[in-house]
């Protein structure tokens, strides 16, 4: 059955203002609205939506603080004065000068004038106003202060010079219906920075670790893999990508191999989240013509979101004959190892003999033989293998 809704005698609002004095037709203001959503992407932030407010309310500029001054960090703030938009540079960015500006501390989301909340008397005769304000042509300020969750702070400014006129409520209002979509926006950008610091730093040390990672999406088409990934793939010896696809180079195991993948993929869209059986993950070696160690092979699913191209399942890949070398400085921290003791630990868990660890450094095999009791001493262990599991398993291997 099909359903039709008629609506009538609804005025239509083309290239209308909406705010009396302010050029702004419905559609531009879906255009600005949009430029503040996409301003988190663009590689100056906000760069769209600081142009057009500028001249929407024919201001001479546009000031985005997007993280105030501190004794340790200078502000980060960006501006357009039609020139093209810009990061801060100047004085004023950094904690001695910031912290003097009176027209701060404004009421939360709301859109203020500087004759608002200041006397205007003073303002103009202010060391402030003089030093950093009159210089740049400005007169009137409007502003809001936005706060978001976790206490992070960003202001709008908006300037007019004296020939320019002071801002009119029309103005306000404007910027007033804006700052819910600059506060949603911006809650969004802090969210994604921390997901993307946080699988930077999770990439980061999976690679430390010499483990490869291919992600696919719901079709098992691979959409993302790391450099150790990348490394092991090219060489197609074992496991390659053939048309977005993975593929092992022996059939069985490749049937093998497509077959933990579909499993991981379908898990990836149960319904409860749960896995089946109480398996979250497959596990398979593939062997390689070359005939050296074979790949290990672990996949697991990612329980999907929403987005358009869905990671779903993860391959984690490992090449027995690459080790993750343990961090020399790491090992010395941990276990107040001398440089030597330190080097003669990461040949041994290289697989190396004491024998062969004392020719390869050059030293002695009794010198070899006094830093190994030394190591042990450190370490409290007693036996070679006992220490080369303890280098191993220690967060030297992610230093």
């Amino acid at each position: 059955m099909e359903i039709v809704v008629v609506i009538e005698n609804l005025p239509l609002v083309v290239n209308q203002e909406l705010f009396p004095g302010v050029p702004l037709s419905i559609e531009q203001f879906n255009e600005l609205v949009r430029l503040i959503y996409q301003g988190p992407l663009e590689p100056v932030p906000w760069r769209g939506a600081a142009a057009m407010i500028r001249d929407c309310l024919r201001s001479n500029r546009t000031t985005f603080v997007l993280r105030p001054a501190s004794a340790r960090l200078p502000a980060f703030m960006v501006r357009d004065r039609g020139q093209g938009p810009e990061v801060y540079q100047d004085a004023y960015n950094q904690q001695e000068v910031f912290s003097r500006d009176p027209f701060v501390g404004l009421p939360p989301h709301r859109v203020v004038s500087i004759d608002d909340v200041m006397d205007v008397e003073n303002w103009l005769n202010s060391d402030f106003y003089k030093q950093f304000v009159e210089p740049e042509k400005i007169r009137y300020i409007v502003g809001a202060d936005i706060l978001v969750e976790g206490g992070a702070e960003f202001r709008l400014r908006i300037t007019r010079s004296p020939e320019q006129g002071p801002f009119s409520e029309s103005d306000k209002a404007l910027c007033q219906m804006l700052l819910p979509h600059f506060k949603l926006a911006l809650e969004l950008q802090s969210r994604l920075e921390v997901t993307e610091t946080e699988r930077g730093f999770y990439a980061k040390t999976v690679s430390q670790m010499q483990v490869g990672t291919v992600v696919l999406d719901d079709a098992g088409d691979v959409i993302d893999v790391n450099d150790i990934a990348n490394g092991i793939l090219s060489r197609q010896d074992g496991i390659a990508i053939s048309q977005k696809r993975l593929h092992a180079s022996y059939g069985r195991e490749n049937l093998d191999l497509q077959r933990i993948i579909r499993q991981a993929l379908d898990l990836s869209i149960a319904k409860d989240g749960q896995p089946v059986n109480g398996v979250s993950s497959n596990a398979i070696s593939i062997s390689r013509p070359s005939g050296r160690s074979r790949l290990n092979i672990v996949v697991r699913p990612i329980m999907q979101g929403a987005g358009l191209q869905r990671p779903s399942a993860v391959l984690f890949i490992r090449d027995p004959d690459i080790n993750a070398a343990p961090s020399h400085s790491v090992l010395k921290q941990l276990f107040e190892f001398t440089n030597a003791e330190a080097n003669l630990s990461l040949m041994l868990a290289r697989g190396l003999t004491l024998d062969e660890a004392a020719a390869e450094s050059g030293i002695r095999k009794n010198t070899a033989r006094a830093y190994l009791r030394s190591i042990f001493s450190k370490t409290g262990v007693q036996r070679q293998t006992t220490l080369v599991r303890l280098i191993l398993g220690s967060v030297a291997a992610i230093g």
